[in-house]
């Protein structure tokens, strides 16, 4: 196969929690017909449980994808889960993937270590077919912070060049 159905050279164990079940299965045939494996669960308390299990059985998931906002609240259940799982699972590789564009969000993401951190905003995917093929590889990915989702008073942790780093 090649263009946006070539399958990666090595699938990924992608745990993937969104409330929003037409998005949930859309993403879930996505990575699964690039070669993914992945597990798909509505809000933060199933996320969490997802995540223990695989631990008791020495298999973390390469990368966890987490919308911010999810039941029951609608607030900030994503983003605190995936939080106390990187507190217990230290380098846990998360993707918070949401529609809002608040910097609170991201930077309490990107407190402490943020290397294996990203934040999409879902609005910004535009084309599916252009996503990168060796995403092993992003965990270790340069940080880039741009004006785009956030405001000029946001700037990247001290020590940081301010651009891709």
């Amino acid at each position: 196969m090649t263009g946006a159905d070539a399958t990666p050279s090595a699938g990924l164990r992608v745990v993937l929690a969104e409330d929003s079940g037409i998005l949930r299965d859309g993403l879930v045939a996505l990575l699964t017909r690039r070669g993914h494996e992945v597990t798909a669960v509505p809000d933060g308390e199933s996320l969490e449980r997802e995540v223990l299990h695989l631990a008791s059985e020495s298999s973390l998931p390469d990368v966890v994808v987490a919308d911010i906002r999810m039941p029951p609240t609608f607030t900030d259940e994503g983003l605190r889960t995936v939080v106390a799982l990187r507190a217990q699972f230290p380098g846990l590789p998360v993707l918070l993937f949401s529609q809002y564009v608040e910097t609170r969000y991201a930077g309490e993401l990107l407190k402490g270590d943020a290397r294996g951190v990203g934040y999409l905003l879902k609005d910004r995917v535009v084309d599916t077919g252009s996503s990168p093929r060796r995403s092993r590889a992003w965990p270790g990915a340069r940080r880039c912070w741009t004006r785009r989702w956030s405001p000029s008073s946001w700037a990247p942790p001290t020590g940081t060049s301010g651009g891709c780093g």
